[in-house]
């Protein structure tokens, strides 16, 4: 989701953690709770980077940090963060549509939309650059 920031995932898992600490007597449910916060927290951190890369250096994401390889990394940063989360959870978390819809707080029909997107960008985008093949 944090399009391979780790400083970005460390700091939106962490505050998500503090919010929960802080609003524990009202929250039901901890564990969609946090993913939901720590997405909106990691969202915010990476529009608020892409508004300051946008008046620096012409690579001002080289410093994107992943265990992936740095072309499938590029892509997965063109995509949105909802995307990312989604295709994060299913595919890294091996969650389910449902489970994946119950973490983000929206509904199951948004997330199969999501993921089917992310999907297509990614293919059409990893055969652009040669990676991946039909």
């Amino acid at each position: 989701m944090s399009a391979g920031r780790r400083d970005i995932a460390d700091e939106a898992t962490a505050e998500a953690f503090a919010r929960l600490f802080d609003h524990r007597a009202s929250v039901r449910e901890p564990l969609p709770w946090l993913y939901r916060t720590a997405f909106r927290v990691a969202a915010a951190e990476l529009r608020r980077y892409d508004r300051l890369a946008s008046g620096e250096a012409p690579d001002a994401r080289a410093d994107l940090q992943s265990a992936l390889p740095s072309d499938v990394t590029a892509v997965l940063a063109e995509l949105s963060p909802p995307q990312r989360l989604v295709i994060f959870l299913h595919y890294y978390a091996g969650m389910s549509i449902r489970e994946i819809a119950s973490l983000s707080g929206a509904p199951s029909a948004t997330v199969k939309v999501r993921l089917h997107r992310a999907r297509r960008t990614l293919r059409d985008r990893l055969q652009e650059e040669g990676v991946a093949r039909v």
